[in-house]
């Protein structure tokens, strides 16, 4: 039998040396075993050799490694006509559009939200910034400094150095040291002046805390006062509850304290101008002793000369003064010309120092005080006492200003209780007392005293707290 066409076909290729692919080598490299089978039982030689040659061809590909065709050689895709093209390309160029028409909108939300926080983060900044640095018509009242006046303290002599002096220094009677317990001076520290105001910013951390109060400047500051000036009028203040303290302590304790009448100011075209003095004490008027307030109320002046008996430094003399019209709100009347306040006159010298705290309300703890440390003992039986309120030469116990700072600072110090006026007791308890501080209510020294000696014996003192003064409705500040 003749061999098939196909085999006028097969042919080396000219560039690889392999057979040419035409329809029957296809099929024999496809299934080799197959064709050679087919082929050999209808003999014909052509195929055998053409598929022993492709057979053997095919196994040397096999067996040795596979060589990665050049890139030209391979067509993955077939090139698209133009208009296919085009259409390819205006297709890819919607779709990228889409996309990033929808990353934009996905974005736009993110970025504005990204930029309505930066603005609001810049503009509370500068809010921020503004309220640090303006100042505010306002002060700031908080917790000071606790002093313990059984002990000593810390001043400045005349040259500014510091020294270490006992808070009340007793001469002329026996005096005891008390060795255990506290009995503390309570102050408040005002923050804030009409030349350095605090800012905006402190004033609304001071609103957040519950041991401070921001009041308006013109509380501590009236119009035209100075710091300078509040400051001289404080430690008049203090000077002045020192020796009412002295004389009711001293009275409690029995002592006979006497009172005189001291000259505090000479007016400069006054009537007495170059025959009083500052600090002359005034003895007599005319024949009539004077060395109270009321008996200097009780004086008439008339418009002629008058004696008047005083003492200067320990020596007694007379004066001879005439009384010079001078205008008032009550028309014209004579007048000396002088300003004089009352003056205890003690059987010891108490010395009492505190530095520079000024103000009114130590006055009750410089009673107590004076009274531990001239009767043996300890009156407090060791305790931690805190206490404030202003005192009267006859033992009455006075309201005073910031009483809720200083149940603060009792607290930092660790207090046993507090003594309080009992007309403190509503603004004491208002907004809750910190810790489980006991506050006492007193009207006087004598119940003050009672309040620290009952405590000293008893582990549960039956004695009268705020909250009794408040719901007997006794009057408040």
């Amino acid at each position: 039998m003749p061999p098939p066409s196909n085999c006028s076909r097969m042919r080396r290729s000219s560039s690889s040396g392999r057979p040419s692919s035409g329809p029957l080598c296809s099929l024999i490299r496809v299934a080799p075993v197959l064709s050679a089978s087919f082929y050999s039982s209808q003999g014909a030689p052509c195929i055998c050799r053409k598929f022993r040659l492709v057979h053997s061809q095919r196994m040397r590909e096999i067996s040795r490694p596979p060589v990665r065709p050049e890139s030209h050689d391979v067509t993955l895709f077939s090139t698209p006509d133009s208009d296919d093209a085009e259409w390819v390309r205006t297709t890819s160029e919607r779709l990228a559009a889409a996309r990033a028409d929808e990353d934009s909108r996905r974005a736009d939300p993110v970025r504005r939200r990204a930029r309505i926080g930066t603005g609001i983060l810049v503009a509370g900044l500068a809010v921020l910034l503004v309220l640090a640095f303006t100042p505010a018509p306002y002060v700031i009242r908080q917790p000071g400094p606790a002093f313990d006046a059984l002990h000593t303290t810390t001043v400045r002599d005349d040259e500014g150095n510091e020294e270490e002096v006992p808070v009340i220094d007793i001469d002329g009677a026996t005096s005891y040291d008390v060795t255990s317990g506290e009995l503390t001076v309570m102050t408040v520290n005002i923050a804030g002046t009409p030349q350095y105001q605090p800012s905006w910013m402190e004033l609304a951390i001071a609103w957040l805390s519950p041991s401070k109060d921001v009041l308006p400047i013109e509380a501590y500051y009236p119009d035209g006062v100075t710091k300078e000036d509040r400051d001289a009028q404080t430690a008049q203040l203090m000077q002045d509850s020192q020796a009412t303290a002295i004389a009711a302590a001293l009275g409690y304790l029995d002592y006979e304290v006497g009172t005189e009448m001291v000259v505090g100011s000479v007016a400069s075209e006054g009537a007495s101008a170059g025959l009083l003095q500052v600090g002359d004490v005034l003895l007599k008027y005319g024949e009539a002793p004077v060395s109270t307030r009321a008996d200097i109320q009780a004086i008439t002046l008339p418009t002629e000369p008058v004696d008047i008996t005083i003492r200067r430094d320990g020596t007694e003399q007379v004066v001879s003064i005439t009384p010079k019209l001078t205008a008032t709100d009550e028309g014209e009347r004579p007048l000396l010309g002088v300003s004089v306040q009352e003056q205890f006159a003690f059987p010891i010298d108490v010395d009492i120092q505190l530095g520079d705290v000024g103000g009114p309300s130590a006055g009750l703890v410089f009673a107590l005080a004076t009274i531990d440390k001239l009767e043996p003992g300890d009156l407090g039986g060791g305790d931690v006492v805190a206490g404030s309120g202003t005192m009267s030469a006859d033992g009455k116990v006075g309201p005073i200003g910031g009483i809720r700072q200083k149940l603060y600072a009792a607290n930092e110090i660790g207090a046993d209780y507090f003594i309080a006026s009992e007309a403190n007791c509503r603004e004491a308890l208002d907004g809750g007392v910190p810790g489980d501080l006991t506050v006492y209510a007193v009207a006087d020294l004598a119940e003050a005293v009672n309040v620290m000696k009952t405590n000293a014996s008893e582990d549960a003192p039956n004695l009268r707290t705020c909250a009794d003064a408040l719901a007997a409705n006794v009057p408040q500040a």
